[in-house]
Order: structure tokens, then C-alpha cells, then sequence
């Protein structure tokens, strides 16, 4: 199933120091509050561009993608060992599961309103948002000013490449992303650092 990671888990408040004050941004409720650094509120805000829950119908849409994506990969090399028959096994028993799953699929699902924040080079705090789909990496561009508004959505997509949306593997910097990640079927050393470009939505 497509949001497998963010069901089930609790998903604590991130806080982030922007000037003399803390953000912090709660998940669960898509709250924004910002206090002074001896704790006092000053303000709040609640996110107004997602929607806490995926439709059924949507759901359906992103798996049946992904059983289309996974059934054409023509040599598949889910195991470096294993025969080219035994991973063509692998893909089309994983493909017959995800048609199960896909046969399940009856009500929406209950969603954070995002997973992570990354502060960039500028102090904006970018939200990104659950990615519906594979290599989707969509975000939300929050300034601070005037306390606090979203002035721009953005994405970038990363393909042969394993990437973690987390603080300690990404910077942002004068509008492109510079990333650790893994390249995908490398021999010897598979971590590199690559950068990439932001795209307006």
C-alpha cells in the first residue's frame, strides 16, 4: 500500500528557531505556533492547503499506477543474486499482492497534514507533504513574515536515486537541493551527493 509508512505512526511536533522566535508545527492538526524564546505564544496558525484524509477513489488511482509501474519493468533485479527468472518471479508475485490490495481498498484514509519540515539557507521553512506516489516530492513554502504565510508550492523529482526526506541528508541553498543519497544498483560505493532543481507549481 502507497502510505504504508505514515499509517499507524504518532508524528511529534517539529520546532524550528526562525530570529528570536520557535515554530513549532504539529502534524497531526496542521497547527503553526509560534512563541517567543521564553515560551510565550504569540501567535497561531492552522494549514490551509492539504486535507487530513486520501479518498477511496484516489487511493485506487495510486495503486493501480503503481501495479502498472512494477508490471512493465521487463528484467527486474529486486535480488543482485537471484536469477533473471527468479526476480520476474518476485515482480509478478508482488504485482499479484498489490492487485489483492487494490480489491481492499474501501474507505479514506486519515493522513498528517505533512511529514517533515527542512529549514533552508534563507529561513523559509519548507512542508513537505506526504508523497502519494513514488519519487513525488512536493512541498510548501512557508515565510516567515508578518507572522508567518505560504507563499509558494514547489517539487523535484528524483529518479535512479534513494533519497530520505530528512534534515541531516538535504540543504537547500539558493533554490536547488543538494542531497546525499543512493544510487540505485551501484557497485562499490552508492552514496553521492547531487543537487537538484526546484520546480514552481
Amino acid at each position: 500500500m502507497p502510505f504504508a509508512k505514515p499509517l499507524g505512526r504518532r508524528h511529534p511536533p517539529i520546532v524550528a528557531n526562525v530570529g528570536d522566535e520557535l515554530v513549532v508545527a504539529i502534524p497531526e492538526t496542521g497547527e503553526i505556533l509560534i512563541y517567543d524564546l521564553d515560551g510565550k505564544l504569540l501567535s497561531k496558525q492552522n494549514i490551509d492547503w492539504a486535507k487530513d484524509y486520501v479518498s477511496v477513489e484516489e487511493q485506487k488511482e495510486i495503486q493501480r499506477n503503481a501495479i502498472e509501474r512494477y508490471r512493465n519493468i521487463k528484467e527486474p533485479r529486486f535480488v543482485e543474486w537471484a536469477s533473471p527468472e527468479e526476480n520476474r518471479a518476485a515482480r509478478d508475485y508482488l504485482v499479484r499482492e498489490m492487485e489483492k490490495d487494490l480489491e481492499k481498498i474501501s474507505k479514506p484514509i486519515r493522513m498528517p497534514f505533512f511529514s517533515t519540515l527542512i529549514q533552508d539557507s534563507d529561513d523559509n521553512l519548507l512542508f513537505f507533504e506526504f508523497p502519494k506516489e513514488e519519487g513525488a516530492n512536493k512541498f510548501n513554502v512557508w515565510v516567515y513574515q508578518d507572522g508567518g504565510q505560504f507563499v509558494a508550492q514547489s517539487s523535484f523529482h528524483v529518479e535512479g536515486y534513494e533519497l530520505e526526506i530528512k534534515n541531516s541528508k538535504m540543504a537547500f541553498h539558493d533554490g536547488y537541493l543538494y542531497a546525499l543519497v543512493k544510487k540505485k544498483g551501484a557497485e562499490g560505493v552508492p552514496l553521492r551527493v547531487m543537487r537538484f532543481e526546484l520546480k514552481g507549481q
